[in-house]
């Protein structure tokens, strides 16, 4: 089981790339923009269970855990994550098949998932773990 930092480190790392994914004018990649910021925020929401000495071990654990430990606020960037690539991993979006590649998503709200959604739970991880530092 990964320790504390090994979540952060792996969730820097996908941020990193996610911000490079959304460099691009229109957005290219905008389905791996978005699942790319949903796991670096996993690793990040990890990161803050790792350093009390739990762990999930599935999505709807990490949810649950997510919704009922953090602000509403850093709760619904979450599910906004979670939900949005989910539904550009599995191509279904309210029941109705979606085209790939995420071109129905508009480039704003793939920037915002990265710069702000992803951005305020690493905020509110980095303001937790350094609290309890």
């Amino acid at each position: 089981m990964p320790v504390c930092s090994e979540h952060i480190e792996q969730a820097e790392h996908n941020e990193e790339l996610a911000q490079r994914l959304i460099g691009d004018e229109p957005v290219i990649y905008k389905d791996w923009a978005v699942i790319v910021s949903f796991y670096s925020a996993v690793h990040f929401i990890e990161a803050f269970r790792a350093s009390r000495g739990g762990h999930s071990d599935y999505h709807k654990e990490r949810n649950n855990y997510a919704i009922f430990e953090f602000p509403n606020k850093i709760a619904k960037a979450y599910m906004k994550l979670y939900h949005l690539s989910r539904f550009l991993r599995y191509l279904e979006f309210e029941g109705e098949t979606k085209p790939s590649k995420g071109t129905w998503v508009s480039d704003a709200d793939v920037i915002t998932c990265v710069t702000v959604n992803l951005l305020n739970i690493k905020n509110e991880i980095y303001s937790r773990l350094k609290s309890t530092a």
